[in-house]
């Protein structure tokens, strides 16, 4: 058995016939581990998340929503590797759901100012508040990984 980095930040290898070894430490990044984001990991984490938030069956937009959240994680894996093993993904992901806001907003703003008004507004503050409600999530989530109940 090789033994595996532990470093807080995995560098594979840029010689190609070494891949799976760390540069800063010599020793095997296993592809196959769990706390490696790969398709295996990604396909995990949204089976649970289906099987959690949808008993039975999905919703129909549930899947095409799956696969782009797939791709974009593949898309980013080469560009930033093991970047997350040491960045605070859950404050990036509170600073995304509050992008993801103004993105509503704007969208209402360009709306009005090519002739629009507020009759979909309702879907917008909808999507606003589902965001508020993962942001709720995240904060708790955090405050666990700090040792909070």
């Amino acid at each position: 058995m090789r033994r595996e980095c532990d470093c807080p930040t995995p560098h594979p290898h840029p010689n190609p016939r070494l891949p799976d070894d760390c540069v800063s430490c010599g020793f095997w990044i296993n592809p196959e581990a769990d706390w490696v984001s790969s398709d295996k990991t990604v396909a995990e984490f949204f089976g649970r998340l289906a099987e959690a938030a949808f008993p039975g069956e999905a919703p129909e937009g549930f899947e095409s929503f799956r696969r782009q959240c797939e791709a974009r994680e593949r898309a980013g894996r080469g560009s930033f590797g093991f970047a997350y093993a040491s960045r605070d993904n859950l404050a990036e992901s509170v600073e995304e759901l509050s992008d993801f806001v103004i993105y509503l907003l704007l969208d209402g703003l360009k709306h009005r100012r090519n002739g629009g008004g507020d009759e979909d507004l309702e879907l917008a503050l909808t999507g606003a508040m589902h965001a508020f409600r993962a942001y709720e999530a995240t904060r708790h989530l955090a405050a666990r990984r700090r040792g909070s109940p």
